[in-house]
Formats: C-alpha cells, sequence, structure tokens
C-alpha cells in the first residue's frame, strides 16, 4: 500500500531498504533506511532485531513509516528500537542465560 504524494512533499517514504551489513551479521541489528521519491534516503534510520524485520515490512504496507518511531524525523540519527542481544528471543531477560 503506497500512500498518496503530494507535490512538494518530498520527506514521505516510498521504500525502505532493509540493509544487512557488518552488525546485521554479527549483532543481528538490521539496519532499515527510507527512501524518497527522488530517491533520496532521509535522515532518521533504525535499526531493529532481524527477526522483526518481517513486522517492519508489514507495517510500512498498513502505512506506518520509520518517521513515526521518530522524535524529530529530520534529524540525523540510528535508533535501537530494542536493548540486548538482537539474536536471542525477546522474551529471554540476559540475565536468563549465559553468554
Amino acid at each position: 500500500m503506497m500512500r498518496e504524494i503530494r507535490p512538494g512533499d518530498i520527506t514521505l517514504p516510498n521504500l525502505m531498504l532493509l540493509v544487512a551489513d557488518r552488525k546485521a551479521c554479527e549483532e543481528g541489528w538490521v539496519l532499515h533506511l527510507a527512501v524518497n521519491q527522488k530517491g533520496e534516503i532521509l535522515p532518521f534510520r533504525i535499526r531493529d532485531r532481524a527477526s522483526y524485520s518481517f513486522q517492519r515490512i508489514g507495517n510500512l504496507m498498513e502505512g506506518q513509516h520509520l518517521q513515526e518511531s521518530a522524535s524529530d524525523p529530520e534529524v540525523d540519527e540510528e535508533r535501537y528500537m530494542s536493548t540486548g542481544d538482537a539474536w536471542a528471543p525477546e522474551y529471554l531477560k540476559e540475565e536468563d542465560y549465559d553468554l
């Protein structure tokens, strides 16, 4: 589902990129980038657990954009959406298992 783009509105994302960089491969934190209709990467980025990538895609298809997770989407920042070990199931706490 795509949102209607109004003339002059270049901050709405048209596409979300999921990047499997070194941090994603080694630690499980996938980078999510939003791209506008001009092909520009928007400044706000998030890192979330690899297991949540499917949920983020579903949220985008339903109209929820990455900017909704930001206090100020115009600020150039990379935000982690969770804490702890990204590869571990979220229902486990770090003190519940030995690394």
